[in-house]
């Protein structure tokens, strides 16, 4: 496969832990920015990351993994840990599109890269 499928945006929607995003700039994609667009408003009030390359422990720690990012405004860390990690956010946020910039990285033990396996919004209710 293509580099442009094996690491699509896509990925992050697939619920599979053995696909990836991986951002496409050289380095570890500092300062890139995730567009994400929905078709219709959303009411969320935390986000959830299975960070980093989760195909197994050995992949986890050869690629690298968001650190600190800023979503809605407000600047949040994530752990370097493998499996779900829950980000409840400083205030709700609705909209039809989020921006998620990067603003550091774990790095990996083998790879300049930047990995995520999945993302999710959580809805308000």
């Amino acid at each position: 496969l293509a580099p442009s499928l094996v690491y699509s945006v896509d990925n992050l929607f697939d619920g599979e832990s053995d696909t990836v995003w991986a951002e496409g700039a050289p380095g570890y994609g500092e300062g890139s920015t995730l567009t994400f667009t929905f078709d219709a408003p959303l009411q969320i009030n935390s986000l959830w990351f299975s960070n980093g390359h989760q195909r197994d422990s050995q992949t986890f720690e050869k690629n690298g993994k968001l650190k600190e990012f800023i979503f809605s405004g407000e600047t949040y860390t994530l752990q370097n840990e493998s499996g779900v990690q829950i980000i409840p956010l400083k205030k709700e946020v609705q909209g039809l599109t989020f921006e998620l910039k990067i603003l550091s990285h774990f790095p990996g033990t083998k790879y300049k890269d930047l990995c995520l396996t999945e993302i999710g919004f959580k809805r308000c209710v």
